[in-house]
Order: structure tokens, then sequence, then C-alpha cells
């Protein structure tokens, strides 16, 4: 049986760790280059719930009779639901966060906007959600951040 002989360079381990460990150090201390990189993938996702006009259920209910009958009135039977400025979806940008103690939180400023996610006067259209697709691909820049390769 041959002896197997195993060296390690240590500058290059050290490299290794030291940068490993800045990236870390800016994950958990929720630095502006991987927040920039989440809210990148957190913004097309949110656009991407306006353009499937859907939420974590499914598909958002649709306009009651009575307000299609308005829109066909003023010219804009052909909107998508939650499109009809365009203010709301507008008003997600990747710039628009906020860092908590516990994470992110990417918001709008759009006054209206509660009152369709939660349902408050008008039928519930949750738009402020992550999709499984989103989360995954935030788990996979991340470890490609730490591994320095983002």
């Amino acid at each position: 049986m041959a002896d197997v002989k195993i060296s390690i360079d240590s500058k290059h381990t050290e490299e290794l760790l030291t940068r490993l460990g800045k990236n870390v150090e800016e994950i958990s201390g929720r630095g502006k280059r991987y927040v920039g990189l989440l809210s990148a993938i957190v913004y097309r996702d949110l656009i991407e719930h306006f353009e499937r006009q859907e939420g974590p259920e499914g598909r958002w209910a649709p306009w009651s009779e009575g307000y299609k009958r308005y829109l066909a009135r003023v010219g804009k039977s052909g909107n998508m639901i939650l499109i009809d400025t365009g203010r709301l979806r507008q008003g997600w940008q990747p710039s628009r966060y906020r860092l908590t103690e516990g994470g992110v939180l990417w918001f709008n400023p759009v006054s209206y906007g509660a009152n369709h996610e939660e349902g408050i006067g008008v039928p519930r259209r949750r738009f402020a959600w992550l999709s499984d697709r989103a989360v995954k691909e935030i788990e996979k820049q991340t470890a490609r951040f730490v591994e320095d390769k983002a």
C-alpha cells in the first residue's frame, strides 16, 4: 500500500478562508452588494406576479361584473388585473428596501397596495410574496456569493 501525502498551501488556504469569511460577514450584515443581488431576484419575481396575475394560491379573483362594465365604459377593458395605471406594479423597485433586525424588508410605497394584498374592501389579490423558484434562486445565489462567484 502506497503512502498518500497531502500538502496544503497555507497562503492560498488563508486567502480562501479570508474571502469566505468576508462574504459570510457581508451576508449576515446584509451588505449592499449581497442585498443588491437579492433585490434583483425579488424584483423580477414580484413583477412576474403582476404579469401572471397570480398569488401563492393561484390566479387572482377576476373583476366583478360591475367593474368590468365600468372598465369597458372608460376604454380600459383590456387592462390586466391590478394594472390600471401601473402605479402599484411600478411601486416595486430593487432599491426600495430596509434593513431590519431580522433581515431585509422590500416595500412598495403605494398606499392602496395593502388593500389588495390583504383584501380590505376589495377581493384579496396577493402580489407581495416569493415563489418557490425565487427562493431556490436566492439559495443558489447565496451559495455562489459565499464562494465568491456571484
